[in-house]
């Protein structure tokens, strides 16, 4: 099921090398630039928005073709990141760009859903990452609860991720969240606003959340 949804489609979208060649988010656009560069972009700005450092340990859930775990190193010094995918095609192709780099003993990857990340032990890590791709998961809410016991004192949860408005979720548009809920790999319970999300994540009375809307930079 993975392997049919979550592939290598995205290589063909990236066109410029200097600022990666697989990317696979919607992107980051401020004026007339490359996807690639949008799509380095759009890491940039959650990295920035986790403080992330040097001295962090990063678990990243959702990455994609990998490219994003190469710039966790490059641009904010990380040493220390795990990687999660479901996709066994991605993380192949992952593997060999992290060999390649030489980053071996830095960037360790593993097999499975955003359900699978309490094989990690408690308080492993000090940041957690889904970039553009919590709305794959199975659910959104269940994967913040289970991110509780994996961060450390101070450790922080970032995300890039799509939200419909009250509009989308009425009928008739209903029947064609259906369609695209199938379509695109989306768990309907993560079919919520912006506003439901956020009441779900102050009742859990463990986050001091912080949403911005960068929706006016996700589409050129």
């Amino acid at each position: 099921m993975y392997e049919n949804f979550f592939g290598l489609d995205e290589l063909k979208l990236n066109d410029e090398e200097k600022y990666g060649l697989s990317w696979a988010n919607l992107g980051y656009w401020h004026g007339n630039h490359s996807y690639s560069k949008a799509g380095r972009n759009l890491a940039i700005e959650l990295g920035k928005s986790l403080e992330l450092s040097e001295k962090d340990r990063v678990l990243d859930v959702g990455f994609g073709l990998g490219e994003q775990l190469l710039l966790w190193h490059s641009y904010f010094d990380i040493d220390s990141i795990v990687g999660l995918n479901p996709s066994e095609i991605q993380n192949e192709y992952a593997k060999s760009r992290i060999s390649k780099e030489g980053l071996v003993e830095k960037i360790s990857l593993f097999t499975g859903t955003s359900g699978d990340i309490s094989r990690f032990n408690s308080k492993k890590f000090d940041k957690i990452i889904a970039l553009d791709c919590a709305y794959h998961f199975e659910t959104r809410i269940k994967f913040i609860r289970d991110s509780i016991d994996l961060l450390g004192d101070g450790g922080a949860l970032g995300m890039i991720d799509l939200f419909p408005t009250e509009k989308m979720l009425k009928w008739p548009q209903k029947i064609m969240n259906s369609l695209i809920t199938k379509f695109f790999h989306i768990d309907k319970k993560n079919l919520m606003t912006i506003r439901d999300f956020e009441l779900e994540i102050n009742e859990m009375d463990v986050f001091e959340a912080e949403i911005i809307d960068i929706s006016n930079y996700i589409f050129p």
